[in-house]
């Protein structure tokens, strides 16, 4: 289930050993080359689109369209459907975030541990957790509005120094003072010291176009294996 030949990889998180490949009709792992099914608890077998994804602290959480679950990289693992709202309609998590020391839940209502709802995106750059909402807000969390853009915040990424968001169909870069290139980017990803950004069927390394075509990418994640693309139909590894 979720294997990305009949799927849309949808999020990818680094592990150790692989990555956790999230599409909208479930979760495999890549290991060794190979594809193996993550090992869903009893009854979960049938679980739909993987929402977020994060590893903190050696375990792998992950968010879907009905439940949270954990997974501490071998055994079991633990699963829990998703709490009901102050108005009594089930919760959402929108984005998973592990800056090392806290793992960031943007719930559809509110960020945990603190912060604001309908949070899009994470990341901490410069010595601020930064988030991207989809009102088109960025956020420094526990702090004021730093900027809004004219459309949702999809992606952020912090590179040694600067903020990257791309939102307002625009790149945007923040390293004290901002500037912008034209086109947003599906996805973002820091590799070997690059910045790397998705584009309509083609890859960005750094600027330069990367050859490979690309169905309908969705997803990057940087690995010490290399740089992986997740597509309509297919994962590839650059």
């Amino acid at each position: 289930m979720g294997l990305p030949a009949s799927a849309t990889v949808r999020c990818l998180t680094p592990l150790p050993d692989g990555v956790a490949v999230g599409t909208d009709r479930g979760l495999v792992l890549r290991r060794a080359g190979r594809f193996l099914p993550f090992p869903w608890p009893r009854g979960a077998r049938a679980e739909p689109r993987i929402e977020a994804m994060a590893l903190h602290e050696g375990v792998l959480h992950v968010a879907t369209t009905r439940g949270r679950f954990t997974w501490p990289l071998s055994g079991p693992v633990r699963g829990q459907g998703m709490p009901l709202d102050g108005g009594g309609v089930f919760e959402e998590i929108r984005a998973l975030y592990s800056d090392g020391d806290t793992l960031h839940v943007a719930w559809r209502t509110h960020l945990e541990p603190e912060g604001p709802g309908e949070v899009s995106a994470l990341v901490r750059a410069r010595g601020v957790l930064w988030a991207g909402t989809l009102e088109g807000h960025l956020v420094r969390v526990g702090g004021d509005v730093e900027r809004t853009f004219s459309g949702p915040v999809r992606h952020l990424l912090a590179t040694e120094d600067a903020l990257y968001v791309a939102a307002g169909g625009a790149l945007h870069r923040f390293d004290g003072t901002w500037s912008e290139s034209e086109g947003e980017p599906y996805a973002l990803a820091h590799h070997q010291g690059k910045v790397c950004t998705l584009h309509q069927a083609r890859l960005r390394i750094g600027g330069d176009l990367d050859p490979t075509p690309l169905n309908r990418p969705w997803c990057l994640a940087s690995t010490d294996q290399g740089l992986f693309v997740g597509c309509v139909g297919g994962l590839v590894l650059r």
